[in-house]
């Protein structure tokens, strides 16, 4: 996972993280979530707080939401516990305001089972 991967500037999540306090080997969960309108996408959660997006898959972009609904197709299944490997800071200069505001990202494992025919 890499920060291509996620939604970034996710108010959300930033507020997930300032209550959570997130860090590198910490327990989280990654859900799969459905829109109303069918549109899949990923959330990592910790303490039921929203600490991550991943980016929606689109087609022809090589997203880890991509390639998690790839596998799936293939007969994998999400784990949905995982584990913080990184938290990652980075700053974003608002042109508006004249101020640079932080923000932390989390990247973490994600894992996958391959189901077999007998385990269905």
């Amino acid at each position: 996972m890499g920060l291509g991967d996620l939604s970034l500037k996710s108010n959300s999540a930033k507020e997930g993280i300032q209550k959570t306090y997130p860090m590198a080997g910490d327990n989280v969960q990654i859900h799969r979530c459905t829109q109303e309108d069918g549109i899949v996408w990923f959330k990592i959660t910790k303490d039921n707080r929203t600490i991550a997006i991943l980016s929606k898959p689109y087609e022809g972009y090589n997203r880890l939401s991509t390639r998690i609904l790839e596998q799936e197709a293939k007969g994998y299944v999400l784990q949905v516990d995982t584990m913080v490997d990184n938290v990652v800071s980075w700053k974003l200069f608002n042109d508006e305001t004249k101020l640079t505001e932080d923000y932390l990202e989390i990247l973490c494992q994600v894992r996958m089972k391959k189901i077999l025919q007998n385990e269905i």
